[in-house]
């Protein structure tokens, strides 16, 4: 869920390493809700699907598999 201000003069930036996130895909879908505009970061997954589908802009990056979200940031 996303905060109460958000609407379509807020940029909502989703990032899911590995695009299933439910949380980042439940403010995804509020932030679609309140026609806010949205950029998603991610590997693939459903929230890349959702950014394909909504043309949302998305940053696409790949880690080497295997590793922890948190360590695949700087990779």
């Amino acid at each position: 869920m996303l905060v109460a201000f958000v609407g379509p003069n807020t940029l909502v930036i989703a990032p899911s390493y590995s695009g299933t996130t439910e949380e980042t895909l439940s403010a995804v879908k509020s932030a679609q809700e309140q026609d806010a505009p949205m950029i998603a970061i991610s590997s693939g997954g459903e929230l890349k699907e959702i950014a394909s589908k909504s043309k949302t802009p998305c940053i696409f990056y790949s880690a080497p598999e295997g590793m922890q979200p948190r360590a695949a940031t700087g990779a």
